[in-house]
């Protein structure tokens, strides 16, 4: 019988044994269910449900609306009781969401606001649980080797976000969208049931400030537990915005997540209507983008050796910048369609996981580990509170205007994005800097 012991130090101090490779296996879990569950999601709304432009600019405004309510509560609550049952929970809550909707479609009784109550709610537990799984990192590998182990979290994460819609796609052409849907919950739980194995080491030394520590023995008043988080929650703040490479990364994030949601609210309209490709081409679009993704995956590590942190990022933004041109290259060529998408989500797969991994490490270096669950998840909320908005935003400009329009809003974004990128990694310490940048972060107020 498994049973959970989060405390649980090994000897000597240093972090249990196995412990980073369970939170790996769930990490990678979770990012299979949660990439399985985005695509059959925009079938069973498209092909199923029959949603238009503006629907499915709503759907995904409630899919990711908990990044925005939710990102900064979760990553206060995340630094007072970090444990691997908040994992457990998040992952069993996503798996019986899904199940509701697995169970609706089998007895024909799935409708628009289901589909869409159950991805709200399956949003905010994966609040819950990608914050988790980064400040978790600190307790399960020794303090120098956070920065890898989070690098191999966002690689893995990166890569089967790309890998795993190109087989659910080709699943859901060949079985339909239940037996798809039957996979990500199966991931999903098998990700929770991975985490009941995680075994967090002693906590990092502490030199945490006054703010941080306030009400941190739990607070004896209502009023005072507010104001205990809202003192937490700008500790992330202050690290965030007082360190300006992470606050120009973060702008930079938020603007081409604007583009990129934007796009993506009508992604299935425009592919299987706009461009009357077959589901079958979406699974082969993805497909491209998974081996592209796993090229990226295991040359970004010996990329950003080689051309630094600053190169990397910059190299990156440049290609997706590039990858949004191609796109549009498909909708003004739309004979040659297919090649342009085939070229672009290969160059968006090598892109992505570049950028992404790189970031992360960025972030990783410059924050002390006692925020460092707090600045993930203002970072999050950053970058990811654009996103309901945008996807609302694109589905209404689709639906008025055209995919062409929103392609053009694609671009624009990604370009501005890339300029934001390229004025925060002007301000990257050296990596010998490293120590006296997290000294400043932590000292925060």
């Amino acid at each position: 019988m498994l049973t959970i012991t989060p405390a649980a130090a090994a000897p000597g101090g240093r972090p249990p044994r196995g412990a980073a490779r369970w939170l790996l296996a769930s990490n990678g879990l979770d990012a299979a269910g949660r990439s399985a569950t985005g695509i059959v999601v925009e079938v069973l709304a498209v092909l199923v449900l029959g949603a238009g432009a503006m629907q499915m600019g709503v759907l995904g405004m409630l899919g990711t609306l908990g990044y925005l309510v939710f990102g900064i509560p979760v990553g206060v609550l995340v630094d007072r009781h970090l444990s691997p049952r908040l994992l457990v929970a998040a992952g069993f809550v996503k798996g019986g969401l899904l199940a509701t909707v697995l169970v609706a479609l089998a007895l024909d009784a799935l409708t628009f606001w289901h589909l869409a109550a159950a991805s709200a709610l399956v949003g905010v537990a994966a609040v819950v649980s990608e914050t988790a799984q980064t400040a978790l990192v600190p307790r399960t590998v020794p303090r120098d080797a956070v920065p890898r182990q989070i690098a191999r979290l966002e690689s893995a994460d990166s890569a089967l976000g790309i890998i795993v819609p190109a087989g659910t796609g080709l699943l859901v052409a060949a079985a339909g969208a239940g037996p798809a849907l039957a996979v990500a919950v199966v991931c999903t739980a098998a990700a929770a049931l991975a985490a009941l194995r995680v075994r967090m080491g002693p906590p990092p030394s502490r030199e945490e400030p006054a703010d941080v520590e306030d009400g941190a023995d739990g607070p004896s008043s209502a009023g005072a537990a507010w104001r205990a988080l809202f003192a937490d929650a700008g500790a992330g703040w202050r690290a965030v915005r007082r360190t300006p490479v992470l606050w120009w990364l973060s702008l930079g994030s938020m603007t081409a997540n604007a583009g990129m949601s934007a796009f993506a609210a009508i992604e299935p309209l425009f592919v299987l209507d706009t461009l009357g490709l077959s589901p079958v081409f979406l699974g082969m679009v993805a497909g491209v983008g998974s081996a592209a993704a796993l090229v990226g995956s295991l040359l970004v590590t010996p990329f950003a050796a080689r051309v630094g942190q600053r190169g990397a990022v910059l190299t990156a933004q440049a290609a997706l910048v590039a990858s949004v041109a191609l796109h549009v290259a498909a909708f003004l060529d739309q004979g040659r369609a297919a090649a342009w998408l085939l070229a672009g989500g290969a160059l968006w797969g090598v892109a992505i996981v570049v950028n992404n991994v790189t970031q992360q490490s960025v972030a990783a270096r410059v924050s002390s580990p006692e925020v460092l669950g707090r600045v993930m998840a203002f970072r999050r909320t950053l970058t990811m509170g654009v996103v309901p908005g945008a996807m609302l935003g694109g589905g209404a400009l689709g639906a008025v205007a055209g995919p062409g329009a929103v392609l053009a809003a694609w671009l624009g974004l990604a370009v501005v994005g890339a300029v934001l990128a390229a004025v925060a990694v002007r301000s990257l310490p050296a990596a010998g800097d490293g120590t006296a940048r997290r000294r400043r972060v932590r000292g925060g107020a």
